[in-house]
């Protein structure tokens, strides 16, 4: 612990982390790291000594720690600092490498024996001279009260949740307009008077042992949200922020927030035995900071509890102290406690079994023996103890939370409990012992003791001498630490349980595979979540995402970046570039940019367990609106270009059935465009003309199976099956297709068709028989062309039939007067094929039946990724610093 003020990297990191533990001991705002620290003397003008302790400097506060504990604490915030000059005096008690540090509220600090002053004196004041323009003093913000010309102001409309005036702001506490009963009591007031003469008063007093012991005996009405303000840290993080609750307040007029109905909801549960909150002010005031919180914390937004705190909070403060309170409350007393799963509680109740279990062992194992070990003292602490005991009582024990800080709540909690041992040990289940406690709390009371009553000031006290030594803030912090994983990973498990049986019966994956699918998943996110966090999405996400969801942060959803990096690594097949975007497309039917696990769950389902039904359904769909747009093709080429294009096609294949060369016409005529890999419909390639030999073997395989297979027996192998399928289709169809879905799917057009079987093509590259799977797939092709283009020409048979018929019965008249459907033989007919004829066709071919039938394991599909994910961390290129 050397003397130098310290500001190398690893003595920082080393003090920061002590700084950092259990909140700072100075109650400052998260934000505010540690800058240096160094020894030295503090001279007290109250005893007129000098004490020894530990100076500490962050960016806007000067702070000092007697090295006795709780002897003298001071803050002294950048802002409130006039002038900082060096300091010493000559003589037998002379002060040497001194300095003077001068304030706003015309007092001075004195620190003496600094071994680097010089270091000291320029980082104060370089902080002073970069104060943010948003930075004031408390006496400023003072002053701005005083000569507002109003305390409490007409409130607006209780009907709109969001309307704003800043002119209705509370600018007092409600306790000046509704008093509370008691009277201040005189000693206790010049108790108080004469500590603020002699220590000071505000941020900057001079917090001793004599401030804790007057607290325990309680403050008065007028001064205690001063002293809440000063002692929590909130008046620190309020200069700090000047006019950041107003900004709040206009920003949130006229939005809604999904927590505002629930505001709404708890508002007149909030204190209402009080008049302030049964209607008028102190109602639209907690409106106001909890909407306000809302928007600061979206992430919290609103949680039952905060209403009662935020209520007591309006009785003794000003509408803006009171905000600040209860952000101190909510993001550093009691970090986690208000939101959806109340983590904070959890964990904080973990840690009082903890400590009940070291003091109080036996006492401990009773209540594990009741079943209340986990939840005794979860209600105290969610509304620290406002909703346990009386009021008058309850503000009492917020005066030295404020003061000391969670470990305030541990200690009374236990002492609670040491009062009550002998009749808990006693008790033979949960609802005696329950009941035996909520007596005890009623009994709490601000009186003096009595047979049935039990002062407070008593209990606190009491609470302090058997346990105010063996806890501590950093302790506690330590235990929330070592609980907070443990609690976590519960949430994590019954989570991942509740989501699992959610995705029900429609995935055909077993519990165990959906447990390595949802873990694989989180794991994405961990390590994606600084790429998730930039503000700088790709222009292929936000095309993905048009709607983007209000949740986009929840853990364990699927944007289009994290989905298109899983699917095509965990498929058991190679695929292009555009399954991935089109399968987003199919699953994100409400169009909100983000998919569930269940989605995915389901997919991948029918991919790796599916028979060739399951899966050809679903890579059919894959090609059909929304998944397949019109945007992802480019026109086809001109029709000048269609004849010379089918004679080649014809030329390869001499035929005897004219039926076949329309099949092979038609494949030649047909133009597709590959898009780019990209998920922009807008960047698509140059088109590809699509010729008969796009259903056979690929270049390479051709020169390898010349022999063997060519276009030409593939042609006569479709056309040998071809009659044959014509005959049985409908039966077959009508026995493999049992769902209506199947029928329901509209039929194919050619566009669509053909980019299906490039998909296929694609699949079959990495197979054990490849050759034989793109004969197969070649066979199939040409069949469901020829099909396709069989209904195209009874289509334009028919029509042209029934326009020749009412040509013959309709009058010439009538022919001139309005059009004919005469010209309708001159709009060809629609190519197009079904589901059920794509099914009964691949059914025919043994080799794809097998090839689609086949299941995969999804734990070793996860495991492969696995090992690729991490040779791709290692070969990853090193980001420039």
């Amino acid at each position: 612990m050397g003397g130098v003020f310290r500001i190398d990297a690893a003595a920082r990191q080393c003090f920061a982390n002590a700084w950092e533990a259990g909140g700072c001991k100075f109650s400052l705002p998260h934000s505010e790291k540690l800058d240096g620290d160094t020894e030295c003397q503090l001279f007290t003008p109250y005893n007129k000594t000098h004490t020894r302790g530990r100076l500490y400097l962050s960016k806007h506060f000067i702070c000092f720690e007697s090295r006795i504990p709780r002897l003298v604490t001071l803050v002294v915030p950048m802002m409130e600092v006039t002038s900082v000059e060096k300091f010493e005096t000559t003589g037998e008690a002379g002060v040497s490498n001194g300095l003077l540090v001068c304030t706003k509220h015309k007092t001075t600090v004195l620190l003496t024996g600094l071994p680097d002053r010089e270091r000291v004196l320029q980082k104060i004041s370089d902080f002073t001279s970069k104060l943010p323009v948003e930075a004031v003093s408390m006496e400023r913000i003072a002053e701005r009260r005083r000569t507002s010309s109003s305390t409490i102001r007409r409130s607006t409309s209780g009907d709109d949740t969001t309307s704003f005036d800043e002119s209705v702001i509370l600018l007092e506490g409600l306790v000046k307009k509704y008093p509370l009963d008691s009277s201040p009591n005189p000693t206790l007031v010049k108790k108080w008077t004469k500590l603020f003469d002699e220590y000071g008063r505000g941020l900057c007093m001079y917090r001793t042992a004599e401030l804790h012991r007057l607290l325990l005996e309680g403050a008065t009405d007028d001064i205690r949200g001063d002293m809440w303000m000063a002692c929590s840290g909130a008046a620190a993080e309020m200069a700090l922020n000047d006019g950041y609750y107003v900004k709040l307040l206009r920003s949130a007029q006229g939005k809604c927030n999904l927590a505002l109905d629930e505001i709404e909801r708890d508002l007149h549960r909030s204190l209402p035995e009080h008049p302030a909150f049964q209607s008028g002010p102190g109602i639209d005031a907690l409106r106001r900071i909890l909407t306000a919180y809302a928007f600061r914390n979206p992430n919290i937004g609103y949680c039952q509890a905060m209403n009662i705190v935020g209520s007591v909070l309006l009785l003794f403060n000003a509408e803006e102290d009171a905000f600040w309170l209860l952000v101190a409350v909510c993001e550093r007393l009691l970090p986690d406690y208000y939101n959806t799963k109340v983590v904070g509680a959890l964990v904080d109740q973990g840690v009082f079994g903890h400590l009940l279990g070291e003091v109080r062992p036996e006492l401990h194992h009773k209540l594990k023996e009741l079943g209340l070990d986990d939840m005794v003292a979860l209600s105290w602490f969610l509304t620290v103890f406002l909703n346990a005991v009386k009021f008058d009582a309850a503000v009492r024990i917020l005066d030295l939370f404020f003061f000391d800080g969670a470990k305030l709540m541990f200690q009374v909690a236990l002492q609670m409990l040491d009062a009550n041992s002998e009749v808990i040990l006693a008790t033979k289940d949960d609802g005696e012992a329950l009941l035996a406690l909520s007596k005890y709390t009623d009994s709490i009371t601000v009186e003096m003791d009595g047979d049935d009553k039990v002062n407070v000031g008593t209990l606190l006290g009491a609470s302090y001498e058997h346990f105010g030594e063996a806890l501590s803030n950093e302790a506690i912090e330590q235990l929330r630490l070592k609980y907070r994983l443990k609690v976590v990973q519960g949430l994590e498990d019954s989570q991942m349980r509740s989501i699992i049986k959610s995705v029900g019966a429609d995935c055909k994956f077993s519990n165990e595979e959906l447990e390595v699918l949802y873990n694989l998943v989180k794991e994405e996110h961990l390590l994606s979540w600084r790429n998730r966090l930039n503000p700088l999405v790709s222009k292929e996400a936000l095309l993905e995402r048009p709607n983007p969801d209000p949740c986009c942060q929840s853990q364990y959803r699927l944007d289009f970046d994290l989905f298109s990096q899983l699917l095509p690594r965990l498929l058991p097949w190679p695929i292009n570039d555009q399954i991935p975007v089109r399968a987003f497309r199919l699953l994100d039917a409400s169009d909100t940019g983000l998919l569930t696990l269940r989605d995915l769950a389901c997919f991948l389902g029918i991919i790796f367990k599916g028979d060739t039904a399951d899966k050809l359904r679903l890579f059919y769909r894959l090609h059909l609106p929304p998944a397949l747009l019109a945007t992802d093709l480019e026109s086809p080429i001109s029709t000048s270009e269609h004849a010379e294009l089918a004679a080649e096609a014809t030329d390869l294949l001499p035929s005897e059935d004219p039926d076949e060369t329309l099949v092979m016409s038609a494949v030649a005529a047909t133009t597709i465009s590959q898009t780019d890999s990209s998920p922009d419909r807008n960047n698509a390639s140059s088109p590809v003309s699509l010729r008969s030999d796009d259903f056979s073997l690929p270049d390479q395989a051709n020169s390898d199976m010349s022999d063997t297979y060519s276009l030409v027996d593939d042609a006569s192998d479709a056309r040998l099956k071809g009659k044959q399928l014509q005959l049985n289709l409908l039966s077959a169809t009508a026995t493999l297709s049992g769902r209506d879905e199947m029928r329901n799917l509209p039929s194919m057009n050619q566009t669509q068709f053909i980019q299906m079987w490039k998909t296929f093509y694609d699949l079959l590259v990495e197979a054990d028989n490849e050759q034989e799977l793109y004969h197969a797939l070649a066979v199939v092709g040409t069949l469901l062309l020829q099909l396709g283009e069989s209904r195209k020409n009874a289509v334009n048979k028919l029509e042209k039939e029934l326009a020749d018929a009412m040509r013959e019965t309709e009058s010439s008249d009538a022919a001139s007067a309005s059009p004919l459907p005469g010209n309708i033989p001159n709009i060809p007919g629609d190519w197009a094929v079904n589901l059920e004829q794509t099914l009964a066709s691949v059914l025919t071919e043994p080799a794809l039946c097998a090839f689609f039938d086949r299941k995969h394991s999804l734990i070793d599909a996860v495991g492969k990724y696995r090992v690729t994910r991490f040779e791709r961390q290692q070969s990853a290129p090193a980001l420039n610093v």
